[in-house]
């Protein structure tokens, strides 16, 4: 599971303490800029504390050690910002704190492994990452059944990754789902194995095109869709689905491009023809905007 990392709370964690050792600690109880920095550095060493782990549990816990030393400090505050502290008074402070350097210094170089994932094309990488559906306008997306939207989001997800080959075969899969929908919808037959490869929804679909329309070659909604899945099928499908194919980035990013293209068109045929906006089921409710 990849978990973001903020790296800026590191920055801002480590600042706030600098400012607080550095200052003049003996006038802590006179000079509230100390005084605001110590109390400053206790959150950002509790946040840090509990933050989700990511190889860095020695320094938590030694952020942990922080945070106590500065609660015990800000105890005797209590009765309000005139008492006067002696260094030695926040000795076990500066020494929480240098131990802490040391020990985040050196997971930070042994442990911890912090990744920049990098753009692919002109995908974001952190809705690639989250999000991919939103590669589909809302009124698309709230109308797609969430098994379609769960496999192009899992493409995404692989092709930020470098995951070639996973990123085919989600957009492949994510492709037959819909085509299966439209299928029914198109023939009127409900009874097609849902085990029928995207070759043989596409040959269906073409035989359709010649009954309704009389010809092999058409632009109509039906014809488009029949001629972009059998290419769909004979370009992408068979090599993804081959176990012994493997994608590489360009293979793998174009797939991703046509599945996310094929979809839209497909939803929009099939709304004409069921005179529906959604392909979910009753039991599946519409995703929330995003914002």
């Amino acid at each position: 599971m990849i978990k973001p990392v903020n790296v800026f709370a590191f920055y801002r964690l480590g600042k706030r303490l600098e400012s607080a050792v550095e200052q003049r600690l003996s006038k802590l109880g006179e000079d509230l800029s100390v005084f605001m920095a110590i109390f400053a550095g206790r959150a950002y060493s509790d946040e840090f504390a509990k933050s989700e782990p990511i190889g860095l549990s020695r320094s938590q816990k030694a952020a942990l050690k922080i945070s106590d030393e500065i609660k015990q400090i800000t105890s005797r505050l209590e009765g309000g910002p005139k008492n006067v502290f002696h260094d030695h008074d926040i000795g076990s402070l500066i020494e929480a704190v240098a131990d802490f350097e040391a020990v985040f210094e050196s997971e930070c170089s042994e442990d911890a492994r912090i990744f920049a994932v990098m753009p692919r094309g002109i995908y974001d990488t952190i809705k690639l990452l989250d999000k991919a559906e939103l590669v589909f306008e809302e009124r698309v997306r709230n109308g797609l059944p969430g098994a379609v939207l769960q496999d192009v989001n899992l493409a995404g997800r692989c092709l930020a990754l470098d995951l070639w080959s996973a990123t085919g075969f989600h957009s492949i899969r994510a492709v037959e789902l819909m085509a299966r929908r439209y299928h029914q919808v198109v023939t009127d037959r409900s009874e097609m194995d849902e085990r029928t490869p995207l070759g043989g929804l596409a040959n269906d679909l073409k035989q359709e095109v010649e009954r309704q329309e009389g010809n092999k070659f058409t632009d109509s909604p039906l014809g488009l869709v029949s001629a972009m899945l059998g290419r769909h099928n004979k370009i992408y499908r068979i090599p993804v689905m081959h176990p012994q194919m493997s994608l590489d980035e360009h293979s793998a990013s174009e797939v991703f491009q046509v599945s996310t293209t094929v979809i839209p068109i497909i939803y929009e045929d099939w709304c004409r023809r069921s005179g529906s906006n959604s392909l979910r089921s009753n039991q599946e409710p519409s995703p929330p905007s995003a914002h």
